[in-house]
């Protein structure tokens, strides 16, 4: 809490805990409590005019009795492909991990889809004042998504946008995935089966033009995918694209995998893309960015470390004045 006290009853959908339990430390191989502890930390990161990378460490954001290792691996295949894997192990597999992703409008499978029933969703709840929980008025909000991926327009709930992001999951295949939405009214702020109620009168602010501008939230849903059976070692690996111009121009990504390794080929925008991940051990893989006729342009491992400079910039014309004006100071080194 705010007192630095661990506490069990925080909303939190995805058990994260920024406050530490004492007994947390020894677990993690620490002493005692450290100072200026950073929860989640970048470990390794690049940038390049065809691609960015970075890998994410977010095992001190979880108790460790939970989880023992969580990283995301983080791909931006420019200008706009995006690839996600996400390597997780925890103690207990009968708590499967969720992947999560949240979006104003709602989202829609590629399969098809249909309302999960009260049974199936089981007790759900209505807060209202000073924390007073009744029966929810208005159950349901729960839908099954089948396919092996979905679409969000963007936009707010009410005034649809230009674009599109199109999510597809690679990992683990529509057969062994359990993928499910929430939200709409009612039900945008529902955690654990209980709805942090919202007044008619907050609603109302969901067609103000602020809302529009902004993601407050209102009437918003979340996606959430879970494999079917239940393991320590857990992986989920998306391809995500954004547009402007219609979804059927979307690149469609091929996947082949073996014990060590999956490998995705992308085709976007007169690139081919072939990107390496490293299942087991240690984090990594590498990337091979080709032209439609073939033409190599890249050809490399990702980084092991933060490679805090701009070295595969040098033939931008900008490269020079990013190094000597001191208003850059404060994003490139000076002496890389």
């Amino acid at each position: 809490d705010w007192r630095g006290r661990p506490t069990a009853d925080v909303v939190r959908r995805g058990g994260q805990s920024v406050r530490q339990a004492p007994g947390w430390w020894k677990r993690w191989g620490f002493e005692g409590p450290q100072k200026d502890f950073m929860e989640g930390r970048i470990t390794a990161y690049r940038t390049h005019p065809l691609y960015d990378y970075a890998l994410g460490d977010a095992r001190f954001s979880y108790n460790p009795e939970d989880v023992e290792e969580i990283t995301r691996q983080f791909l931006y295949l420019k200008p706009d492909l995006f690839v996600i894997y996400d390597r997780i192990k925890v103690t207990d597999p009968a708590r499967r991990p969720c992947w999560l992703l949240h979006s104003l409008r709602e989202p829609r499978a590629f399969g098809a889809e249909s309302p999960l029933s009260g049974e199936e969703i089981g007790p759900q709840k209505l807060q209202i004042a000073r924390g007073r929980l009744v029966d929810h008025p208005k159950p349901g909000g729960h839908f099954r998504m089948e396919g092996d991926g979905f679409l969000v327009e963007s936009g707010s709930p009410h005034v649809r946008g230009e674009g599109w992001l199109r999510v597809e999951t690679l990992v683990p295949c529509a057969e062994a995935a359990e993928r499910i939405k929430i939200g709409g009214r009612g039900h945008d702020f529902e955690v654990g089966g209980i709805q942090y109620g919202v007044t008619d009168e907050g609603y109302a602010m969901s067609d103000d033009p602020y809302a529009v501008r902004n993601t407050i939230g209102l009437e918003g849903w979340r996606v959430e995918l879970r494999w079917k059976r239940p393991s320590r070692k857990v992986e989920f690996l998306h391809v995500l694209q954004a547009g402007t111009s219609s979804v059927d121009s979307a690149c469609r990504p091929r996947l082949e995998s073996d014990p060590q390794t999956h490998t995705i080929t992308l085709e976007d925008g007169g690139k081919r893309f072939i990107v390496r991940l490293k299942r087991t051990g240690e984090r990594g893989g590498g990337i091979r960015i080709l032209t439609s006729g073939g033409k190599l342009l890249f050809d490399g491992s990702f980084p092991k470390t933060v490679e805090d400079d701009y070295r595969y910039y040098k033939d931008d014309p900008n490269y020079s004045r990013w190094k000597t004006d001191p208003r850059y100071r404060v994003t490139i080194e000076k002496d890389r």
